[in-house]
């Protein structure tokens, strides 16, 4: 093993060989977009003229007359390289849209929205935050069901039902998908419930059962059918 504090000399040409065989190795190669591909390969194409030109083996394309800041196209180099070998070990940025699961949301036809508001107080006062963030949507699902906004059903899912509501109460669609995704997270463990947690809740149900009780929703009744004449 070689000392720390033993510099390592390399001869010129040794210098000049290791640098260029770097350089071919970050060649993209299958791994890209052909047009990225392509794109890649001229630049590292560029890179190698350059520093074949730092090394004094000749000048890069374009060079030709007029003088040229070494240090300048040394900076650049190393910053263009350490670019491109980067995109080759760690591979272009990819936006993938997050995946949240979306909970169903189960109801009894004989309880009443009133019913699970009760049960989820209950719960609440005995600290299983759980239970209360449960029932206290359960309640604002089945309120939406009440007012006519939503059809009855045995159970749907959290994110169906947000969406569908908030089409008939739009100022309430960003609140309505944000209870969702709060019922959702809790329950399947991705999130731990708390007093915040239901207090928000508790919050979105008042806001949704008042302007349930406020919306108009004449336009949604079919129209009569017109009498034969």
């Amino acid at each position: 093993m070689i000392p720390l504090d033993v510099p390592v000399e390399l001869g010129r040409e040794e210098a000049r060989r290791r640098v260029l065989e770097e350089l071919a190795k970050t060649k993209y190669e299958g791994e890209l977009p052909p047009w990225l591909q392509d794109l890649m390969n001229r630049l590292q194409d560029l890179l190698i003229e350059i520093v074949r030109f730092v090394l004094g083996l000749g000048s890069p394309a374009g060079a030709a007359g007029g003088g040229i800041n070494i240090g300048f196209v040394i900076m650049v180099a190393v910053i263009v390289i350490g670019i491109g070998l980067l995109v080759w070990k760690v591979g272009l940025p990819r936006w993938r849209r997050s995946r949240i699961r979306d909970a169903d949301v189960e109801l009894d036809a004989d309880l009443a929205p009133a019913d699970y508001r009760t049960a989820a107080e209950r719960f609440a006062a005995a600290g299983d935050w759980r239970a209360a963030v449960r029932d206290r949507f359960r309640a604002v699902v089945k309120e939406l069901e009440i007012v006519t906004i939503l059809d009855p059903r045995p159970a749907r899912t959290a994110f169906e039902a947000s969406t569908l509501a908030g089409r008939a109460l739009p100022e309430q669609a960003s609140v309505l998908r944000a209870g969702a995704e709060v019922f959702s997270a809790v329950m399947y463990g991705d999130r731990a419930a708390d007093g915040s947690t239901y207090r928000q809740l508790v919050e979105l149900d008042r806001q949704v059962t008042a302007a349930a009780e406020r919306a108009d929703l004449s336009g949604d009744q079919p129209e009569p059918a017109e009498e034969p004449r």
